[in-house]
């Protein structure tokens, strides 16, 4: 597989799928070190790839030389709190080509998140990041609350287009989350309406009959 993603590199994609592919860590790390030198690709896709940790800090690494890549998609695999540490890390001190990043799915928790949301805070650059379906507790939750006030309170005081940009990806996150809020809400309503239409009142067992 991978000599023939040289190729397609060497032909200058643009665009790369490599979802569903059981790549791993290792097939991560070598692709890494192919993409430290290519600087044609700008969308990469490794969803579904049982990639982890030390593959993130992989691409992490690869990053840090990458001035290409726009958008990295690593939905739907065991990266967790290290990993995203790395790439927290890379985008908030040295890439500043990346606008979209994908973790959807992991397994990112408190920790991870916080690191990601501060990068998030200073960047430049990144305009989308993803963390949906990830084990985030309370204090992961409040960092992507401050995410959320610090980008809309940017938003009043500049003019800048990447600061627009992500306020209105945040808002159309936050309108999709509120729908979907209020159609669960509905749903237990109607649930709980149709439990007590069937239970229906008492009746006492001493009822006479005429």
């Amino acid at each position: 597989m991978f000599k023939r993603v040289g190729e397609l590199l060497q032909a200058k994609e643009k665009s790369l799928d490599l979802s569903n592919n059981s790549i791993g860590n290792e097939g991560a790390i070598d692709l890494a070190e192919m993409l430290k030198v290519n600087k044609s690709l700008t969308r990469l896709d490794l969803s579904n790839n049982s990639i982890g940790d030390d593959g993130a800090i992989a691409l992490a690494k690869m990053l840090k030389v990458n001035t290409s890549l726009e958008w990295l998609i690593l939905s739907n695999n065991s990266i967790g709190d290290k990993g995203a540490k790395a790439l927290a890390k890379t985008l908030k001190e040295v890439n500043r080509s990346l606008k979209c990043l994908i973790l959807s799915n992991n397994s990112i928790g408190d920790n991870g998140v916080i690191a990601l949301t501060k990068m998030y805070n200073d960047s430049t650059s990144l305009v989308w990041l993803i963390l949906f379906d990830n084990p985030i507790g309370d204090k992961g939750k409040i960092a992507l609350e401050i995410m959320t006030r610090m980008t809309l309170h940017k938003l009043v005081h500049s003019k800048d287009s990447i600061v627009s940009e992500k306020a209105k990806y945040l808002a159309e996150i936050f309108s999709k989350f509120k729908k979907v809020k209020r159609s669960v809400e509905k749903s237990h309503r109607r649930k709980n309406i149709k439990s007590k239409t069937k239970s229906g009142p008492k009746r006492s067992s001493n009822r006479k009959n005429y």
